[in-house]
């Protein structure tokens, strides 16, 4: 479907924000394809021009590094750009709008939790001394903003997108949601997130009525990030455990290993009378046409059916260009 709409609009997901490229090169990433390559369209390609990029404000600045790191992609030549983007010019974006405060705003004006957290993610990986005591500032900054009941807020109304982009940031930065910083009359950011939930989805203020869509996606990315942490995994946002494939290269997570490593070469899919209109088709055909699936026989796949042991192992030979001859274990 992403590839379909790419295509579509010309690979044109918005002419003025670029946080559109961002997110999509985010779940692009998160689901192991390459964003350099889909429907045909690099989607790095926009974020490499700088001034586009910022055009709609910090947020474009924060966004386009965070999705730049979540794959440590190289930003491409953009030909067209009057400015090329670079990291370091991304970074000192973020740190040159801080404000004396210590938090960040969207754009001019008072600082607030969603747009200071979201900074500070986008900051985290980088340990210089300036953007550590950028850090230690937003830090400082959250922690006075906190209300009695662990939560956050522009303004004077608290929302779980506030508490999200805060428990996401302490999560990426290693802090547990527990640390005296941030725990205000024995309310935390994580049980103030948990108070927007209604029994099915998550609620955007206590007031409303019935649960909303950003405040719910927002709440569950935040909770997968404290998932993570705890877990000693990657930050929610750095995916390089990720293996991401591409059409061009091997399409079966054997990018970055040996180059002794054979590759299948793709040929004529087989048919299989059984797989016409089933969900897994596409993988189906592509995987019969590089020769490492070979059906049950007869035109049949079987493809709800439980794989055995012998067929697994054979699966994994062929998958890696082995002879039987190759392998020991054979």
């Amino acid at each position: 479907n992403a590839e379909q709409y790419i295509s579509s609009c010309g690979g044109v997901l918005h002419e003025k924000k670029y946080t559109e490229y961002s997110r999509v090169v985010l779940a692009m990433t998160a689901i192991g394809k390459n964003p350099e390559n889909i429907g045909g369209y690099n989607l790095l390609m926009p974020l490499a021009d700088f001034e586009k990029t910022v055009w709609q404000g910090l947020n474009g600045a924060v966004w386009a590094l965070i999705a730049l790191d979540s794959g440590n992609y190289d930003i491409p030549i953009n030909t067209e750009a009057k400015v090329l983007a670079t990291r370091e010019k991304y970074l000192n974006t973020i740190l040159e709008a801080q404000n004396p405060d210590g938090g960040w705003a969207i754009s001019s004006g008072d600082s607030d939790a969603d747009m200071t957290a979201m900074a500070l993610v986008a900051l985290a990986r980088y340990k210089d001394s300036k953007t550590k005591k950028a850090i230690d500032d937003g830090l400082i900054f959250l922690s006075a903003a906190q209300c009695e009941d662990g939560g956050f807020g522009n303004g004077t109304s608290e929302s779980a997108e506030s508490a999200a982009q805060v428990l996401t940031a302490l999560s990426t930065l290693g802090i547990p949601y527990t640390d005296v910083r941030f725990v205000k009359d024995g309310k935390t950011v994580y049980s103030n997130l948990l108070s927007f939930f209604d029994g099915t989805a998550f609620k955007h203020l206590h007031s409303d009525f019935s649960p909303d869509l950003m405040a719910t996606e927002q709440c569950f990315y935040a909770l997968s990030a404290l998932k993570r942490f705890e877990e000693g995994k990657t930050a929610l946002f750095d995916m390089s455990d990720v293996s991401v494939k591409s059409d061009a290269d091997d399409s079966f997570g054997l990018q970055g290993k040996d180059e002794s490593v054979k590759k299948t070469k793709r040929g004529e899919a087989k048919v299989f009378s059984d797989v016409s209109g089933h969900y897994a088709q596409k993988e189906i055909e592509e995987l019969s046409a590089r020769g490492i699936i070979n059906g049950k026989g007869n035109g049949i796949f079987d493809p709800d059916g439980c794989m055995t042991r012998a067929e697994f192992s054979a699966i994994t030979v062929n998958a890696i260009g082995l002879s039987f001859g190759e392998c020991d274990v054979f």
